[in-house]
């Protein structure tokens, strides 16, 4: 690498946040799947990995 360049690596939310979806089901009703995916602005395609 030349002086002054960076490599990094970008890694969508979502990915990091689906295990999470299951503690924050715990004791939710059906009706509150949806609202819970929701809160964490799933993108399926970023977890198609």
């Amino acid at each position: 690498m030349r002086a002054g360049e960076w490599k990094g690596r970008c890694e969508r939310p979502t990915f990091g946040n689906m295990p999470t979806v299951r503690l924050m089901l715990k004791g939710a009703s059906l009706a509150d799947v949806p609202l819970v995916q929701a809160s964490i602005a799933p993108c399926y395609s970023c977890t198609d990995r």
